[in-house]
């Protein structure tokens, strides 16, 4: 009986365990994620907003589309006004079950100074 007991205890530590695991890999996933998603906005808008000048609006936000892109994220929104460009980009965490995350990031960047 003792036996049955203590095997018992095992089995639910490892599930414990598993699960708690599982939890510690999901958050950090997404906090590598979101690390990643913030950097590709920041370099999306930035490229966007040198294209300003040169391609307006629909020439920005294709620069900030192939950026986004090349980072592994999605561009979702992309408004130039003037010079500056805003925009959002998104991705889904790997998370451990399939879960359905999604990471967003927005940035801002003006057209670059002149030397």
């Amino acid at each position: 009986r003792a036996r049955g007991s203590a095997a018992m205890f095992v089995v639910t530590a490892v599930i414990l365990l598993g699960v708690a695991a599982s939890v510690v890999i999901a958050a950090l996933s997404i906090l590598a994620t979101q690390t990643r998603v913030a950097q590709a906005a920041d370099l999306a808008a930035l490229a966007g907003a040198e294209r300003v000048p040169l391609d307006g609006e629909s020439g920005a936000c294709a620069q900030s589309a192939r950026i986004a892109v090349a980072n592994q994220t999605k561009l979702d929104t992309c408004e130039v006004r003037a010079l500056d460009v805003q925009i959002s980009v998104s991705a889904a965490p790997p998370v451990p079950g399939g879960a359905r995350l999604t990471v967003s990031a927005r940035a801002r960047a003006g057209p670059p100074d002149d030397p």
